[in-house]
């Protein structure tokens, strides 16, 4: 990302064009500048994390999965796949089989492990994961709201470019005005 924004920076920019590099956070890094060494110097010094909550459980949940098993948007089959893994943590072989057109996952043989305990265990990490993730979204988008609401008073052609790494999240933010 910071590479892409160097070029951008660089490459990009007509005479004039005047860049502010904001993090999601809503501190402003670099007030807006025409000055290309004080743009990219301010986008070294950005540190990208990662906002992906994670339950650090078995199975994993990404956020994708914690999104589609809260908001049930595929009739339970991420949740049965979870249950799978999640079987698999406590040493069992899942058995898999279709049921009136959907998933269900069963222990395998001489596994002590009940299905029933561990699909509640997934729903409720993943219910967990995607408040997180939906609370953190409303909070980046209250920082670009307000980014927003200030490059509104300002004269002349503007632009937001954001960086991100996928779904859900923004780890960085740059905004530019020209």
């Amino acid at each position: 990302m910071k590479l892409a924004a160097k070029h951008f920076v660089k490459e990009g920019l007509a005479v004039g064009d005047r860049v502010a590099i904001f993090t999601i956070s809503g501190q402003q890094v670099l007030p807006f500048s025409t000055d290309v060494s004080k743009l990219t110097a301010a986008i070294d010094k950005l540190n990208f994390t990662s906002r992906i909550p994670s339950g650090g459980l078995c199975p994993t949940i990404t956020p994708y999965d914690a999104y589609v098993i809260a908001n049930n948007r595929d009739q339970g089959e991420t949740l049965e796949i979870k249950v799978a893994e999640g079987l698999r943590c406590f040493g069992c072989n899942p058995n898999y089989r279709n049921v009136g057109g959907r998933l269900v996952v069963s222990p395998g043989p001489g596994c002590k492990t009940s299905p029933d305990v561990v699909r509640r265990g997934v729903q409720v990490q993943a219910d967990q994961i995607w408040e997180q993730v939906r609370m953190t979204s409303s909070a980046i988008l209250g920082t670009i709201e307000d980014i927003v609401d200030y490059m509104g008073h300002m004269p002349g052609k503007r632009m937001i470019l954001f960086a991100s790494s996928g779904f859900r999240r923004l780890p960085g933010l740059i905004g530019c005005a020209a």
